[in-house]
């Protein structure tokens, strides 16, 4: 579903990576290829709402990519 939507948005101006298409990042580890995917990505999109918080935490922590931006769209909804 973040894959869609990502990709929707970005169109024809920029490229949209699945980190995890076959596994869910739910209790995955990260891998070199996940890393490697986000060593060049401008934004991670993450659900969220502690579903896949401590996965995106690693690759952030793992990954040379100091400006890596991850977005958890689960804090943008609002809380009522």
């Amino acid at each position: 579903a973040l894959y869609c939507f990502a990709a929707n948005v970005v169109g024809e101006v920029g490229t949209v990576k699945s980190i995890k298409s076959t596994q869910g990042a739910h209790g995955s580890e990260v891998t070199a290829a996940d890393r490697q995917l986000v060593e060049s990505a401008d934004v991670l999109f993450i659900n969220g709402l502690g579903l896949d918080d401590p996965f995106a935490k690693k690759l952030r922590d793992t990954s040379a990519n100091t400006n890596l931006k991850v977005v958890s769209l689960g804090e943008r909804l609002p809380h009522d």
